[in-house]
């Protein structure tokens, strides 16, 4: 299982976004989630939340 993460911050309404992708070893899509956080002013915390709904998402999909 090979699990990508990345967000963006949206300085313009102070907002971030975060995905997470969960392919298995051929590339094949196992899960995909996509998060909206509002009033959020700091770029180290959008990367340290995509972090954690990336362990929130994995920890979810390993259990099924």
């Amino acid at each position: 299982m090979k699990v990508n993460t990345d967000a963006a911050f949206y300085l313009d309404d102070m907002s971030v976004s975060t995905v997470v992708v969960i392919t298995d070893p051929q590339g094949k899509l196992i899960q995909a989630e996509a998060r909206w956080y509002d009033s959020l002013a700091d770029v180290l915390i959008a990367e340290a939340l995509a972090v954690r709904d990336d362990l929130e998402v994995a920890a979810r999909t390993s259990n099924r």
